[in-house]
């Protein structure tokens, strides 16, 4: 009976140790703490020459390696630490909304969508 019971007993644990296991082999589901994304862009309004600070992740470290997209303009980049990228603004159009994405090693974030001012004082 006691041999019975620790069968029982050996088996549920490993029934439940091996279903909580995170299943990386198929492609479609693998999940990456890395994966290259765009969570917050600071002011939420951009006006032509500002500053802007876009949060997120994945953004490594090497500013070589990392480009601010506003549309299709590539913006400069002013300071890249712990997932935060300052950014100086391109000229854009007043009062339209402009796409800002970030690109790094290739790879594309998500794209937000903020309005822009022509200048700071439209602000």
């Amino acid at each position: 009976m006691k041999t019975l019971l620790l069968n029982l007993l050996c088996m549920f644990v490993l029934l439940d140790a091996t279903s909580c296991a995170k299943k990386t082999d198929d492609p479609k589901t693998k999940v990456e703490e890395s994966a290259l994304s765009l969570k917050l862009i600071l002011p939420n309004v951009a006006a032509s020459g500002s500053t802007i600070q876009i949060q997120g992740r994945g953004f490594g470290s090497s500013l070589e390696a990392v480009q601010v997209k506003f549309g299709d303009v590539t913006s400069e980049i002013l300071d890249l630490s712990n997932g935060i990228i300052s950014v100086k603004v391109p000229e854009l159009a007043d009062g339209s909304k402009i796409d800002v994405s970030v690109v790094v090693g290739g790879h594309t974030s998500n794209i937000k969508s903020i309005p822009c001012a022509k200048n700071r004082k439209s602000l």
